[in-house]
């Protein structure tokens, strides 16, 4: 099912840098489906590399779900609000976990999106990791 009218390359890369000791990247493409993700946790709070990984797990889940579970033709509006209920519901998650454990109070990320729709693209950031478009 190939719902986008774009041929789509993609590939991440991360580097610790020389200043942090703990690496809280995280990305994920589900390329099939048009929809990629990343995360950087927050430094200097408990568990960013936990949030960063549940986050973008979750909306991942998320947009899996949908299109396994429906064939329905999207539009790009109800896919908009799909995209935004999908980092809100993860902000929730992320916000769930941190206060279930000591260890992950305060944690937090920054969360981007992207999602292809024929010849449009859908995109939900948060925080300052950044989206950039090259052609």
């Amino acid at each position: 099912m190939n719902r986008f009218a774009f041929r789509l390359t993609s590939f991440g890369l991360s580097d610790i840098g020389h200043i942090r000791k703990n690496n809280e990247d995280v990305f994920h493409s589900l390329k099939e489906l048009g929809f990629f993700a990343l995360a950087d946790g927050m430094g200097g709070h408990n568990a960013g590399e936990v949030a960063a990984k549940e986050a973008v797990k979750f909306v991942s889940a998320s947009v899996e779900e949908l299109f396994a579970s429906s064939k329905k033709d999207w539009n790009i509006f109800d896919l908009s609000s799909f995209n935004k209920i999908c980092i809100e519901n993860a902000n929730s998650w992320v916000h769930h976990l941190g206060n279930k454990k000591k260890a992950y109070s305060g944690m937090g990320t920054t969360l981007c999106t992207l999602l292809f729709h024929e010849r449009s693209l859908i995109y939900g950031h948060v925080g300052d990791s950044r989206i950039y478009r090259f052609r």
